[in-house]
């Protein structure tokens, strides 16, 4: 933790950035080896899940800074505030982002074309984005009144992200894993 604050102290955005991808990459890579069983991991899939919360690290870092100085300190009403705007924005965006992030990304990635991806997107939003959403305010919520509670401005991002190895292995396991967890182990008879 000293070397993340020496670095973050030098270079805050590049350490978020850095960290996003690596909280993700662990998330996806735990998901996949665990979850799926799968005999190796994926490693283009892994770099589309890292580089969305790599983009969206920086921008939260200073999304934090913005609440902090919009309503500062942890009295009852700022700290409400601030749990508040942070869900109603975060909660409901990322975890979509992500969905559709993954899904476009992964169809671009295999040539099948923006149509495709797009297709691909509609089709992960109307599957499992509801849920994401709904997991993401029971998650993040508790975790967010933690966080700007107790947590000091320049640590928020280290300790979302240590949250956040779960979460992403979750968000993985919603863009890629429950559809081959799930999958009959004998082919299915047709009639």
């Amino acid at each position: 933790m000293a070397m993340w604050r020496q670095l973050h102290a030098v270079a805050p955005r590049a350490t978020n950035l850095i960290t996003g991808a690596l909280v993700m990459a662990v998330g996806d890579c735990v998901v996949q080896l665990t979850v799926e069983k799968a005999s190796a991991v994926e490693p283009r899939r892994t770099a589309v899940c890292s580089s969305f919360n790599a983009l969206i690290s920086v921008p939260l870092g200073m999304w934090y800074g913005m609440l902090e100085r919009r309503w500062p300190g942890v009295a009852a009403l700022n700290l409400t505030r601030k749990v508040i705007v942070n869900q109603l924005l975060s909660s409901s965006l990322i975890p979509t982002g992500f969905l559709t992030w993954t899904s476009m990304g992964e169809a671009v990635l295999d040539g099948r074309g923006v149509n495709a991806a797009c297709l691909d997107a509609v089709e992960s939003l109307r599957k499992n984005g509801a849920a994401s959403v709904i997991q993401s305010f029971m998650v993040w919520g508790p975790a967010n009144t933690i966080s700007f509670l107790f947590i000091p401005l320049q640590l928020r991002i280290a300790f979302m992200s240590s949250l956040g190895v779960a979460w992403g292995g979750y968000l993985s396991y919603l863009a890629h894993g429950n559809a081959r967890c799930t999958q009959p182990t004998e082919p299915a008879q047709t009639l």
